[in-house]
């Protein structure tokens, strides 16, 4: 019985352990992501390209006030299943970043567009979340029936700033690790190895009718299973930035205990097994 119960445990934790972390994309070497499964979108290119022996510097900016590039490193694949969980991990440094008079969508004082944005659209096209990077402010963006214009349709919802999911938080001084979990209806956003408490949180987001109100290369990622893009996806802002690495680990780490009901579980279980095995 002992032997047995020796052999659950052990079992028990290798089932608890981190599931290995696999690499998207490793900058030390001095290679552009382009080589290493990714895509410039759109193609052709009109961003600049720099690589570097940690990563690479890529830059929307243009030239004078131009705010028409559009683009950035896209990749489908591999599987990004949100009930069983799982962490991308980027570091990254935002260097520079400025939006012009058309990014503020609903004409509430807050801009909603930004030169810099991280999408993330899961196995399932409805379970989705984008990101917007200020120098001062990581954010969310809000998904809806209908897209907010300032011309249009300012009373519109999908593309506006969140204003309950956002971090005041500076992402242009140095590279910062950001790991973004995804565990069921809900996403989770941690920041340089602060697994206790999240930038910020929410649930997941449906972005798929914006593929279908406005069709296009431009709107149909966000109608596309297991899409990741870094880049500015707007005409509204521009900016650059540097990415040194992005990992997957098709597991639920780095979520907390609070946030991990089958690490509760087993941890539970871990002490009962323990407690039978010194009683033999």
């Amino acid at each position: 019985m002992k032997q047995l119960l020796t052999i659950a445990l052990t079992s028990s934790i290798l089932l608890l352990s981190p599931t290995r972390a696999s690499a998207l994309y490793n900058g030390f070497s001095g290679q552009s992501p382009t080589t290493q499964g990714w895509a410039l979108s759109p193609s052709p290119p009109n961003g600049t390209e720099i690589p570097q022996s940690t990563g690479v510097v890529f830059d929307t900016n243009g030239s004078g006030s131009n705010f028409g590039i559009r683009d950035g490193y896209s990749r489908m694949g591999p599987t990004l299943n949100p009930d069983i969980g799982f962490n991308l991990r980027f570091d990254l440094q935002l260097l520079q970043e400025a939006r012009n008079s058309n990014a503020d969508n609903n004409l509430d004082g807050r801009d909603d567009r930004a030169g810099l944005s991280i999408l993330v659209v899961s196995n399932d096209r409805a379970r989705a979340i984008e990101l917007g990077f200020f120098a001062d402010r990581v954010w969310a963006q809000n998904d809806g029936a209908t897209k907010a214009d300032p011309v249009t349709n300012p009373m519109g919802t999908r593309f506006t700033q969140s204003q309950t999911e956002f971090a005041d938080f500076t992402t242009n001084t140095a590279i910062n690790r950001y790991d973004l979990s995804f565990l069921g209806s809900t996403y989770y956003l941690y920041a340089n190895g602060n697994y206790t408490t999240p930038l910020f949180s929410g649930l997941l987001r449906d972005y798929r009718q914006e593929a279908i109100d406005f069709p296009g290369p431009a709107s149909a990622v966000y109608n596309t299973s297991n899409f990741i893009f870094i880049g500015d996806n707007t005409t509204s802002a521009r900016g650059s930035f540097r990415l040194n690495q992005v990992e997957l680990s098709p597991a639920i780490t780095p979520i907390p205990f609070a946030f991990n009901p089958l690490f509760g579980f087993g941890v539970f279980g871990l002490s009962r097994l323990r407690k039978a095995i010194a009683k033999k």
